[in-house]
């Protein structure tokens, strides 16, 4: 099992949902909303855009993110 699938399965960011927000992922980290919205423009997180101004981060993508995989496709 890899670290990932242990972080998910053991309940980590249970209370959040599968798609996280700016806002979600500043309560997380500590960053800024607004410094998350740059990183998920300039596509330094694995992020998605709806309309012209939601992002959201897969929240399996941000856990791999964390555990330093953001690089492998």
């Amino acid at each position: 099992m890899s670290n990932v699938s242990r972080m998910a399965s053991s309940g980590m960011f249970e209370e959040y949902p599968d798609l996280l927000t700016p806002n979600h992922l500043s309560e997380i980290t500590g960053m800024t909303a607004h410094y998350i919205r740059k990183m998920c423009r300039n596509g330094d997180l694995p992020a998605v855009q709806v309309g012209k101004a939601r992002w959201y981060v897969p929240k399996c993508r941000f856990i791999e993110y964390v555990m330093g995989g953001a690089d492998e496709n």
